[in-house]
């Protein structure tokens, strides 16, 4: 599993799941501390 950190501004909770090629899921978890981390798991 692979997962990069981003701080990003303006950004409220949200959580977005999306399905790519090859059986990869990408979560994308905006917390309150404006921090976004992006996981890539391979299944």
């Amino acid at each position: 599993m692979n997962a990069t950190q981003i701080n990003m501004a303006g950004l409220s909770n949200n959580t977005v799941l999306l399905k790519g090629p090859s059986n990869t899921t990408f979560a994308i978890v905006a917390g309150e501390n404006k921090t976004v981390i992006i996981m890539s798991m391979n299944q």
